[in-house]
């Protein structure tokens, strides 16, 4: 009884963490704000119908800083602009616990109740260098 317990469990646990993580959005958004939290770059954005995206991405260091402005692939993004993202929605849970809030550091990023708009992780984006291609992920 204890095997069929355990391997059901095994297969549960195996059916969760083996589902395609590859969904992604595909936006074009008009870069409204740039903030600074801790490591972290905050890019509010919105898309042509007016909804809301929070881009969370995470700094870099100053060699690939110094790399992007030499890639041709890469250009710094502007307030005002538009770029085309691959979105992925960015997961709240401890565990298998799904959570409500999102914190960076002491600092509340994101709160299901209090916000119109949900926070997305995105390829394109190395720091605050916009990738027009990716390179793998085509």
């Amino acid at each position: 009884m204890k095997k069929k317990v355990l391997l059901l469990l095994l297969f549960v646990v195996a059916n969760i963490y083996g589902q395609d993580k590859s969904n992604q959005d595909i936006e074009v958004l008009k870069i409204q704000s740039i903030d600074n939290i801790g490591k972290h770059h905050l890019i509010s954005c919105f898309n042509g119908k007016g909804k809301k995206y929070l881009l969370w991405v995470d700094q870099v260091n100053r060699k690939t800083n110094r790399k992007n402005r030499k890639n041709e692939n890469a250009v710094n993004i502007k307030i005002g602009q538009q770029y085309t993202f691959k979105l992925k929605k960015v997961n709240y849970t401890i565990g298998f616990l799904e959570t409500e809030e999102l914190y960076i550091g002491d600092e509340l990023i994101w709160s299901k109740e209090k916000s119109d708009f949900d926070v997305y992780r995105t390829d394109n984006l190395q720091g605050l260098f916009y990738l027009k291609n990716i390179k793998g992920k085509e």
